[in-house]
Parts: C-alpha cells; structure tokens; sequence
C-alpha cells in the first residue's frame, strides 16, 4: 500500500478547518443577545450595556459576575450625576447654573434604562440606586437655590458647603453598601444622614455661633456631629444691617464666608427645633 503523504496532509487542513468552523459556530450559538435592542453581550454579561435590559440564558448564570455587572451598570448609568457632583467641587456657583441644564438632559436619558435595572435588581442594588438618586435631588436643590434671586451670595456658598458634606456622606455609604454591611450598621448611617440633611430652625430669642448671635427663625444646618457638640452653620438671610457680637456690632455686609461654629448638642437642642438629636 502507497500512503500519500500530500493527501494526507491535505485531509488534515480539511479536517482543522470543519473543527474551527464549528467550534465558532457553537459558541456564535450560545452568544446573550438582548431581548429588547439586539446588541450582542458579553459571554459573563447578565445586563446589556447599551440598554440595561436583563439578558436572558446562560450568559446569566454566574452570580459573581451577576453582581459585579449590575454594579458597573448602576455606575454607569448614574455618572452624569457623579460627573455634575465634581463639577460642583471644581466650579462657582455661577457656572454650575449654567451647565446644569447638558447634565440633567445626559441622566433624564438613562432613567429609563435605571428602572428597567430596578426590576430585577436585588436589594443592596436598590439601596444603591436608592443613595444615588438622593444625590441627585441634593444637587437639584442647590440648582434651585443657586439659580434663586432670593438670597445672598454668602447663603449661597453657605448651602454648597452644607451639601457638599451631605454628597460625601452619601459617597460613603454607597461605598459600605458596594462591599457589604449590616441592616443596623445602615440603619445607623441613614439616621445621621438624615440629621445632616434637615435645615433646622432657631425657636429660641437666639442661638450663639462663633460669637455671632442668631436671631429666632434664622435657618441653620449641620456640618458635622462629634459625640457632645454639632459643627453648625448659618443657612439664613439677615433683615438687619448689623449683628450683635458680643457688645459689638458688626456689619453682615462685611462677611465674605457663612457663620459656622461648635455649638454643644444641649445647647443646640434648647434653641432650635432639633430637640430629636442624639
């Protein structure tokens, strides 16, 4: 018998050929292909990136990777909120007005496609996606104070400031919640945001900050809580031209950044309607 070594190499090639093109033909086959707009995923992607719609088979399988594709998307899909929030750091107050308006339209584009996360999401992504959208109406309430003719410039920086702490707080659980915590410990953290949040009111003839006397009904927030006292600041507008400090007078008109000062929790509690801080 005369084996033909040309033939048989030739035989071979076929041979790899068919392999290869089944092989690609199989896992073409198995490839996640959304439901809702067709985009191909990803062979470990359980959303589609393009819409956020859930995608169905085995591409959905792996939990791990269930979780940490959820996580990117929820990411994604609310960096107009994140990018306006360092734009804010970075910017005055004056620009912030203006460019409000490009990163409002960017996140109305992604609702949508959040609300369809929302259904199948599991609890910590809801929590999440929950602590974002928080974020996003803070940044909409300095947008309404920023953008206001009523009030000060130094009102104005005074509720950047306040909120700023608020984001960063907000920052710090979404990143607890990302890494896992217990419902006490969130419990906690929500008690204290919450604290930070709310613009108290002085109910007293006037509360003391820094030297300065705060007459009744001055709005004022919270910055920061240590175990006996509160960082507080001014968040209201003057009706007189001069302020008591001590035995002196002192011109409002004369300051260039709010009124903030340590104030202990007992004090706090006695003059303004924030009798329900621990």
């Amino acid at each position: 018998m005369i084996f033909n070594y040309k033939t048989r190499k030739i035989d071979m090639k076929k041979t790899m050929l068919l392999v290869t093109l089944a092989l690609l033909l199989a896992s073409s086959s198995f490839a996640a292909f959304c439901s809702k707009c067709g985009y191909k995923a990803g062979d470990e992607s359980v959303f589609c990136s393009k819409c956020g719609t859930k995608l169905d088979g085995s591409a959905a399988n792996d939990s791990k990777h269930s979780e940490t594709d959820t996580l990117a998307l929820i990411d994604d899909k609310f960096s107009p909120v994140n990018d306006f929030e360092i734009f804010v750091y970075s910017s005055n107050y004056l620009t912030c007005v203006a460019k409000f308006p490009e990163f409002q339209i960017l996140f109305n584009k992604n609702i949508k496609d959040i609300e369809e996360i929302e259904k199948t999401a599991g609890k910590r992504d809801k929590q999440i996606i929950a602590y974002y959208y928080r974020k996003w109406e803070i940044l909409k309430t300095l947008q309404d104070v920023w953008s206001s003719n009523i009030g000060t410039n130094i009102r104005k920086q005074a509720y950047m400031v306040k909120f700023a702490g608020v984001l960063k707080y907000i920052n710090e659980i979404i990143a607890k919640l990302k890494v896992g915590i217990s419902d006490p410990d969130l419990k906690a953290l929500e008690t204290k945001l919450n604290v930070l949040l709310k613009v108290y009111k002085v109910t007293s003839r006037y509360i003391l900050v820094n030297d300065f006397r705060l007459p009744k009904q001055q709005e004022i927030g919270i910055e920061e809580i240590q175990e006996d006292k509160v960082k507080v600041i001014h968040l209201g507008d003057w009706f007189e031209s001069v302020v008591l400090t001590g035995s002196v007078e002192t011109s409002v008109e004369n300051l260039t950044s709010p009124i903030s000062g340590w104030v202990s929790k007992e004090e706090f509690k006695k003059r303004t309607d924030g009798a329900e801080l621990d």
